[in-house]
């Protein structure tokens, strides 16, 4: 073999080498972009499941929080009834002397028609240089007092004609302070004599208008009065059986994704709603005796008489009837 094809063949091989070479080195590029993908999509699913438990541990605990966030409203709501004749002594009924308004009315207060309007000071008019400048300084003196003199007229004039105002509606509102007491006067009066009228509608206005009883408790109220006896009767609706929730607590239950409700033992229910209506008997009786300053039904009388009706026809609550 000659040289010259010895070198063609050295040639030829070392082509074919670099472009194995470069096929190999193509491979590999291929074989990292592909390892380098599955890393990222590895990754990115990682990213997800954790973002996918992190979301389902977030959408727990918010479940849990609105299970306990029920269960204590029921929890709070049971504790004020069962406190219900401990708050509602801390409240103060309306008595008739409490309803006494003070014989007295707001003081007049001019406002801005009480300050005087400026007058104008003439050494705030400096005469301009040159001839006349006296006399026009003079002038425009003149024309701004004339006017601030004017102005204050006018203030003089709206301010008695205000003061007019304010006065006959102090009068106005004294004679109706006068005439709300000397109606006062009169019904403490009734009351100390027992008109019965007056007893039966006096105490079922104190309770009515009595901030002891919870939110959407019932305030039917009848009432009769003895005269002879000096003894008050009320006969009322009490709260009915559902006043007590059905339900102790809230529960979450992961595996079905529900709340669960966990009903009150009936027994434990009966109890409260029995504590319920003695609480209000005895709520009802406290009010009454706090706003009788005229002994209408208080010492030397039989006191007063309550008898409640439920509206619910719950097992074992039955027909309350208390007498003091």
């Amino acid at each position: 073999m000659s040289r010259r094809s010895s070198g063609l063949i050295g040639v030829w091989a070392e082509a074919q080498r670099a472009a194995q070479r470069e096929r190999e080195g193509r491979q590999r590029a291929v074989l990292r972009q592909q390892q380098d993908a599955e890393r990222a999509r590895r990754a990115h699913e990682r990213d997800v499941a954790r973002m996918q438990r992190e979301q389902r541990a977030e959408y727990r605990r918010q479940r849990d929080a609105d299970a306990l966030r029920r269960t204590r409203e029921l929890d709070e709501r049971v504790a004020a009834l069962e406190g219900l004749l401990a708050s509602g002594c801390r409240s103060v009924p309306p008595v008739v002397d409490s309803l006494r308004q003070r014989e007295e009315v707001a003081p007049f207060d001019p406002g801005p028609l009480g300050q005087p309007v400026l007058m104008p000071d003439e050494r705030n008019y400096q005469a301009r240089a040159g001839w006349g400048g006296q006399r026009e300084a003079r002038a425009r003196f003149e024309q701004d007092w004339y006017a601030v003199q004017a102005a204050e007229g006018r203030r003089l004039e709206q301010l008695a004609a205000y003061r007019r105002q304010y006065d006959e509606w102090a009068a106005a509102r004294l004679a109706e302070i006068r005439q709300h007491n000397s109606g006062l006067a009169g019904m403490a009066e009734a009351l100390r004599s027992g008109d019965p009228e007056t007893v039966v509608e006096y105490f079922s206005a104190v309770l009515y208008a009595s901030t002891a009883w919870p939110e959407g408790f019932p305030r039917q109220v009848s009432a009769a009065y003895d005269r002879g006896a000096r003894a008050l009767v009320l006969d009322w609706d009490l709260p009915g059986y559902d006043v007590v929730p059905d339900v102790k607590g809230v529960k979450y239950l992961p595996s079905t994704d529900q709340e669960k409700e966990v009903e009150r033992p009936v027994t434990q229910r009966r109890a409260l709603y029995r504590g319920v209506l003695a609480q209000c008997v005895l709520l009802a009786v406290r009010e009454l005796f706090v706003a009788d300053g005229f002994g209408s039904a208080g010492a030397g009388s039989d006191g007063f008489g309550s008898d409640g009706f439920g509206s619910a026809g719950a097992a074992g609550a039955g027909r309350w009837t208390g007498w003091c």
